[in-house]
């Protein structure tokens, strides 16, 4: 079983991207095997993404789970975009912290990382710095 992350900027328009973040998902399931799809669910790139993945799990069995970085006070926290949720930090770390220890934690669990970035600074910037350094497969859409 393969997986798969998304990693992007906060606060830029990806709206142009929707048909190649599809294309894209659907290329790793049915090439390349991924099966289980990431997201943090914290900015414009993940909200499109929740949507494209939402699309393609349509036809197709793959699982979605919203990965989160804080530990969540209800137990309602899901959306309908996801299957599951999960909190990686196993060791409390200060809260600005957290979103930077998790998604280092993300990279190193998925195969490949998905990536809209532009700008090189920012938390999915780093992530995407960690990601190359750890050998990672990285599709950056803003690229194609």
């Amino acid at each position: 079983m393969k997986s798969c992350v998304f990693f992007g900027h906060r606060d830029y328009d990806y709206t142009n991207h929707k048909d190649l973040i599809i294309k894209t998902i659907e290329e790793l399931f049915n090439k390349h095997g991924v099966t289980t799809f990431y997201c943090g669910g914290r900015g414009d790139f993940d909200y499109l993404c929740e949507k494209c993945v939402s699309k393609v799990k349509m036809l197709n069995t793959i699982t979605f789970v919203k990965f989160l970085s804080y530990y969540p006070k209800n137990k309602d926290y899901k959306n309908n975009f996801y299957d599951e949720t999960m909190y990686l930090l196993e060791e409390k770390v200060p809260a600005k912290f957290a979103i930077y220890y998790t998604n280092r934690k993300i990279v190193d669990m998925c195969d490949y990382i998905v990536v809209g970035i532009k700008r090189k600074y920012g938390g999915a910037y780093s992530a995407l710095k960690y990601a190359k350094k750890k050998n990672k497969k990285i599709i950056n859409i803003l690229d194609m």
